[in-house]
């Protein structure tokens, strides 16, 4: 036996096919898979089969059914029981053989176990099962892998959108406290034309604020409100904070003196409100100013400005 091919080694130039032969011609090695496949063998003094399977480049039941070919017949090899895929003649005996009457030299030192034809095919057919059951647990890890990044996916989605709520309560909170706030105020100055204009003109822009909020979250479920959403509310809070801050000081304002060398212009914008500073005393109330942007503004009233320290005085405007 050669070891190194899992061939027979013959007493005459009648032999049978080689391994390797069967392999390439079934298409399941290339010549170089073959070569390589052989040095490897001569190497570590291991049969062919053997390293073609440990190299992963034959599956084990093919080396078996290609021994089953080379030997003639039905085989059990160390790799299964095969019968063979009847492409190959079982040769006849050699010369020397048939003068010394001696039985043919089989590869692993086995000899065909006598079994019937049915047990043959139940064999083939266990073989080709095994194979199959071989497969499906391939493809089931395959699908609980897909499954578990799946779910992996979800939880993050979910973590996401966890997040997104806690953000969505801690502004309602916020409007509701800025909401009572200017009610309250509204409420303290509501003998003053101009601070309840204000005032009412704030509650309603976060009353409106808060329902676009609301419908907001009543989509989260498909999806994350973004976060500049509540940052833009938040700005809109403080330009409201400062406006009514302004207006609670109306009283300091009518006894205070301001310098006639510049004064400020809290004025409304697309954006909000704007503080703009300019030279000169403050125009009185009831005066119309003309700004950039062709807006037109009424003087509501004239009071401090928005922050402390200031020396002149803050014309508070409304377009007309």
């Amino acid at each position: 036996m050669n070891r190194a091919t899992d061939d027979p080694v013959p007493e005459s130039p009648d032999s049978r096919p080689r391994l390797g032969d069967l392999l390439l011609g079934a298409g399941l090695i290339t010549q170089e898979q073959l070569e390589e496949s052989l040095t490897l063998a001569r190497k570590a003094g291991l049969p062919l089969g053997h390293v073609l399977v440990e190299r992963g480049l034959v599956p084990a039941h093919s080396i078996a059914m290609a021994l089953a070919d080379q030997h003639g017949g039905p085989l059990k090899t160390e790799f299964g029981f095969a019968t063979g895929r009847g492409s190959v003649p079982r040769p006849a005996a050699l010369p020397d053989q048939a003068r010394s009457g001696a039985p043919p030299v089989l590869r692993l030192a086995s000899s065909p176990l006598p079994e019937e034809p049915a047990q043959s095919a139940e064999a083939a057919a266990r073989l080709s099962a095994e194979a199959r059951a071989t497969e499906l647990r391939a493809r089931v890890e395959e699908l609980e892998s897909d499954l578990a990044a799946e779910r992996a996916v979800r939880a993050a989605e979910a973590a996401a959108l966890a997040a997104n709520d806690v953000a969505l309560a801690a502004a309602r909170e916020e409007l509701a406290a800025a909401l009572d706030d200017a009610q309250s105020l509204h409420a303290t100055l509501a003998g003053e034309r101009a601070s309840h204009q204000e005032v009412t003109a704030a509650a309603e822009a976060l009353r409106a604020r808060v329902t676009e909020l609301e419908a907001a979250a009543r989509e989260a479920e498909s999806r994350v409100v973004p976060l500049e959403t509540v940052h833009e509310l938040r700005a809109v809070i403080e330009l409201q904070e400062q406006a009514l801050a302004a207006a609670s000081a109306r009283e300091l304002a009518s006894t205070r003196r301001y310098s006639l060398d510049t004064h400020f212009l809290f004025a409304p914008s697309a954006d909000g409100y704007e503080l703009l500073e300019r030279s000169g005393p403050s125009p009185a109330a009831g005066e119309v100013v003309e700004l950039s942007g062709g807006r037109t503004c009424r003087v509501l009233r004239v009071g401090p400005p928005p922050f402390p320290g200031a020396p002149g005085a803050c014309a508070y405007l409304e377009l007309v």
